[in-house]
This record gives structure tokens, sequence and C-alpha cells, in this order.
């Protein structure tokens, strides 16, 4: 049995006995047993909002006004327009929480709020690098499949870091370019890879650099590979220096005997004189029940070259479709938090400004890996 003294039992205990408590207009002015009388839900909600205030300390259980003064004292993040609550308070959350973390700014603490932020655990984060518009080989992600020069490997959709294309070895083979460079730099080469490969980077006098030389590699007349393998998806780098000889060098990936691998994404860089890194995301085409996707319809009259142009008629449900014509059915989606993409852009932007150690310069990019 529930003995609270209620607002109620208070406003009808002040009435003289000789007032009938429960008459009609009393119980509809004053107070009754169900608790909606005027004047006793008028004080309920001033008691409800004084006990918020007075009584909720937590940030993350406050709403409205309340949150905005809250937030005003101990954080410098603002809302954006038409932001709700719950975004204002989980990008909070993210900056102030960390997940728990007992240390900040590390590969591991920006790892890990990145991936809550973008609820997917495909964040990767690469150092020494440029933005993307600055690298020198030419299809890094095997799009276009006019750059490489292939001997015992494919380009395969099964090969895919991101977007609908990669290498893949099967057995021993190669998958090479040559680029032009400069004298007395130092460059960074990044790649994806799942499996085990080899990397030879070769320059135009016919040397090989040799990483294990010295304490930061040097330049060899002997044939120099680098092995590299992994059992996922996985960012993998190496880095060369030229001398005054090297005008360019030529990057060969070697798959290796009786051994399958896969490779994408990848990039070379003129190191510059200060420290970066790269926020990676990849996104697995529709990866939310909230994301827009475009497919075919079901009650289409599909149409393809082997279907003869006499066979449409008038009592065929639906519409003829030529869906090879259709460029964006199966492949694009429409996703993101809140709002724009641009406004979307600024606000992880922001996030990782805030989050990541102070003099290093940072990029992020947004990749898509087409579904099957």
């Amino acid at each position: 049995m529930d003995n609270t003294y209620t607002i109620g039992d208070a406003l009808r205990s002040s009435f003289s006995t000789f007032v009938n408590k429960d008459g009609k207009i009393f119980k509809a002015f004053i107070a009754n047993p169900k608790g909606d009388g005027t004047i006793e839900q008028i004080l309920n909600d001033v008691e409800k909002v004084r006990d918020a205030w007075c009584n909720n300390s937590d940030v993350y259980n406050q709403t409205g006004e309340q949150l905005e003064k809250t937030l005003s004292f101990f954080s410098f993040l603002e809302r954006t327009y038409g932001e709700s609550d719950e975004s204002l308070k989980r990008r909070n959350e993210l900056l102030f929480y960390r997940d728990g973390d007992t240390i900040w700014g590390d590969v591991w603490n920006i790892r890990k709020i990145f991936q809550k932020y973008f609820n997917t655990k495909y964040i990767y984060i690469v150092n020494n690098t440029n933005p993307i518009n600055e690298n020198l080989l030419k299809d890094g992600d095997f799009e276009a499949r006019n750059a490489w020069e292939l001997d015992g490997c494919s380009y395969d959709e099964e090969a895919r870091f991101c977007e609908s294309t990669g290498i893949k070895f099967a057995d021993s083979g190669t998958c090479k370019q040559t680029v032009e460079v400069n004298q007395d730099s130092t460059y960074f080469l990044h790649f994806f890879v799942e499996g085990k490969i080899e990397v030879e980077i070769k320059d135009n006098k016919g040397r090989y650099w040799n990483k294990q030389n010295g304490e930061f590699g040097s330049w060899s007349t002997e044939i120099k590979r680098t092995e590299y393998s992994s059992d996922i998806w996985d960012a993998k780098n190496i880095f060369f220096i030229t001398d005054n000889e090297v005008s360019s060098v030529t990057i060969t990936f070697i798959g290796l005997r009786n051994q399958s691998a896969f490779l994408d994404y990848v990039r070379l860089f003129l190191k510059e004189a200060y420290s970066t890194f790269t926020l990676l995301v990849v996104f697995g085409g529709i990866y939310t029940e909230d994301t827009l996707g475009f497919a075919p319809g079901t009650n289409d009259f599909h149409l393809n070259e082997k279907t003869p142009l006499e066979l449409r008629n008038d009592d065929k449900e639906g519409e003829m479709v030529d869906y090879q014509k259709m460029s964006y059915i199966e492949q694009s989606h429409i996703f993101g938090i809140e709002g724009s993409i641009e406004k979307a852009k600024e606000i992880y932007t922001e996030l990782l400004e805030m989050v990541g150690a102070g003099g290093i310069i940072y990029y992020i990019e947004i990749l898509t890996k087409e579904l099957d």
C-alpha cells in the first residue's frame, strides 16, 4: 500500500471539514484521488520542475534549458542548428568522458572515440600522411584499372578494402607502378593488406631500398624486399629516403607462392617537415537501419541486353527498366548523423581537433566499401 503524502492530500487537508471534498467542482478545480485536479496538477508540475533542477546533477539526464545552462558552465561545445539534446549530450560525453579511458589523446583513445561516434569498428589511424589529393600514385584505389602493371594477379571485387575493387594475389604475382620523386627527400608508402605480400622499392639506378641497413635504411644493389602480413585488413607502411641520384622509383607489390592476399588503397606521400596523421573511417554500404538505399523495385519489368524488345507488351506489370544504365542502383546510399553532410563534417572535424595531440596536422577520410 502506497502511504506517500501527496500534494493532493495537502490541498484537501487545508480545507475545512465543512467543505465537500468529493464534490464535482472541488475535485475538478482543487484535487481528487486521480491526481488531475487543476490546482493539484499545476503544483505537481512545479514540484516536478523543482525536483529536476535541485536533485538532477547528472548532465546526461538533463534536457532543455537546464541542459543548456549546465553545459554553458562546463563545456565549450555549442549546439548546432536543429541539434537534439541527445546528440549534444553524446558529443560532450565523447569529449569529456572518453569512454572511460584514463589516458587521453593516444592512438587507442582516439580510435575508440570515433568507433563510438561513427558506430563502426572500422576506424584506422595512419601516421605520416598528406591530403589524399597529394597521393603520387595513380589509381591508388584500383577503381580505374588503368595505371598498374599486373602480372600473375588481378583486379577483383573480393579484394576490395574500399569502393568496389582491389588486387587479388592467388599465388606469386606482381603489381607495380613507376613514379617520379624528388632528390634528397623522404617518402612514405601506405597501403592496406589482408594476407601476406612483399614490397620492393627500386630506383632508376637499379638499386633496391633496404630498410634494415643502418639507422634509417639505404639503397643497395642487392635485391631487397620487405614482407607484410595480416589476418584481417590492416594499414601498413614503409618509408624510403632518396639521394641525389634518384629521380624515380618503381613500387612493386609481390604475391608469395602458395599464399593468397588482398591489396587496396595504396598511397605514396612526400614527407613534410611536421607530424601528420589521417583518421580513416570505412563504411560498408548500408550500415544502419536508418540509411536510405537505392535498389530495384519489386514490380519492375526488368530489361537487360538479353531481353528481346519484342517481349514488351501492355499486360506486363511494372515498367521497362534497364538497371545496367542506372549506376546508382545497389551502389548509392544516403547516410550520416543529424542534418547535412557539411554539418556532420564540421562536427567530427571539431571532435578530432579537440581529442588529437596538439601541434599535429590531421586529416579525415570517409571511405565506403560497396556491398556484395
